[in-house]
């Protein structure tokens, strides 16, 4: 049986990862300083809202003072 995948909006990236990221669970993007993971992770979650899902982006190391409420 297949798990449901989320799309994340990069066309290239869905078709590699055959059809996006996993629906259920977490994915932990990792990588060197400087490769995209913010960009993608935000590009991930900005089409997870257009698609009317309920989105969150967790950080943990965004300084508290560029965090906005």
């Amino acid at each position: 049986m297949m798990q449901k995948a989320e799309p994340s909006g990069i066309k290239k990236l869905d078709e590699a990862l055959g059809g996006g990221f996993p629906a259920s669970g977490i994915s932990l993007i990792v990588g060197p300083t400087g490769v995209g993971k913010t960009l993608l992770a935000l590009q991930w979650l900005a089409e997870g809202a257009r698609r009317g899902q309920n989105v969150v982006y967790i950080s943990t190391t965004v300084p508290v003072e560029r965090v906005k409420y």
